[in-house]
């Protein structure tokens, strides 16, 4: 006669709650690597349905700019525009965002990327045969795709604001709600905790 332990029932149902979420996700990821392959190459729309607090949210299921970080990092803008003179700048701020180095000024954190360069250019030239530091970031799918495009336009030298940008940069603010009610308000303090004022790192009113 055999005997199974509590523990071990246990950890056996672990085991196969873990291989079905795995599976879903699994099946999840290849809906979104398949959509993506059908439309490679393709400039195309995403219809979107507007809620009624006038919110927009993208109709097609699978992949989208709202989705998951493994969708955000596949798609690009159709027309791309020259980065300018500030576009390098801001290409490096969204990488360090990426990889969570976002609590600290945006002359800092274009610091951080500099700082990381040689990361930077392993990653978009080596990015399974390398050190793969992509991999650590918060967001790495992203986060390869802007190493990709970033080494691209320092590629170009003194020339680098010619490049002509396809990537999305992100930008979000801080507890939108409160934001409208210090502007309405008036409120210099609320206004200064989201983010609404010039301070010298991002302000959090959650941590305050």
């Amino acid at each position: 006669l055999f005997h199974l332990s509590g523990d071990w029932r246990k950890q056996v149902a672990r085991v196969i709650h873990k291989n079905k979420d795995l599976h879903s996700l699994r099946c999840d990821t290849e809906y979104k690597l398949q959509v993506a392959q059908e439309f490679r190459d393709e400039n195309f729309y995403f219809p979107h349905n507007i809620d009624f607090r006038g919110r927009a949210y993208p109709i097609p299921p699978h992949l989208h700019h709202l989705g998951s970080d493994l969708c955000r990092g596949l798609l690009l803008f159709g027309k791309g525009k020259p980065l300018g003179e500030k576009g390098l700048y801001w290409l490096k701020v969204h990488l360090a965002n990426l990889c969570g180095a976002d609590k600290m000024s945006f002359d800092d954190r274009v610091k951080w990327t500099e700082e990381h360069y040689d990361k930077v250019v392993d990653s978009a030239v080596n990015p399974l045969d390398g050190e793969m530091w992509w991999l650590d970031a918060d967001e790495p799918w992203q986060c390869l795709a802007t190493c990709q495009v970033l080494k691209k336009a320092l590629d170009l030298g003194s020339a680098a604001d010619t490049y002509v940008c396809h990537l999305p940069v992100h930008m979000d603010g801080s507890c939108n709600g409160l934001q409208h009610y210090a502007a309405l308000g008036r409120d210099i303090i609320g206004a200064r905790q989201v983010n609404l004022l010039v301070a010298d790192k991002p302000q959090d009113p959650y941590s305050a």
